[in-house]
């Protein structure tokens, strides 16, 4: 009875176990899950309204960083120099997420967006190269990106 108690217990640990660490597993080529209106952008606290706008990440530690827009983002990358597992933009137009390293940004003084860094994502080139001539801006990937606000005056956005 006492070896079956034993068997029986271990079993229960080990199920328990497993389930937890299945329930805990972060999924990095997933997009983290965004709630309009309550989530707050980690660089400047302010509330996430728009989904055409918002990004967000994953830290190797599975944590999630959200962004009212994609130059907090890189403000928030720039300053803190966190390792990234996934980096999340949403398409200006259609708001569906896209990778970070496979949008297409346009950056253009005319667009107006939440902290007025000017700076907007689409998943395909056509449709940026169609924007950024609509709003005289330049279309660049997430390494441009990055590099325009590396080089940006402090303060400005």
């Amino acid at each position: 009875m006492l070896k079956g108690t034993f068997i029986l217990g271990l079993f229960w640990l080990v199920c328990t176990g497993l389930l937890s660490a299945c329930g805990s597993a972060v999924q990095y080529d997933q997009p983290p899950e965004m709630r309009y209106g309550e989530d707050v952008c980690d660089q400047c606290n302010m509330i996430i309204s728009e989904a055409r706008y918002a990004a967000a990440y994953y830290t190797q530690s599975g944590e999630v960083r959200r962004f009212d827009g994609v130059g907090e983002l890189s403000r928030y990358l720039l300053k803190h120099q966190e390792e990234t597992a996934s980096i999340w933009v949403h398409d200006y137009e259609t708001e569906a997420w896209l990778a970070a390293e496979q949008a297409y940004y346009v950056i253009g003084p005319e667009l107006q967006t939440p902290m007025g860094d000017g700076v907007v994502a689409l998943g395909e080139r056509e449709r940026a190269n169609a924007l950024a001539a609509q709003v005289g801006g330049e279309v660049m990937d997430f390494a441009g990106v990055m590099e325009h606000f590396k080089n940006a005056p402090a303060g400005m956005h």
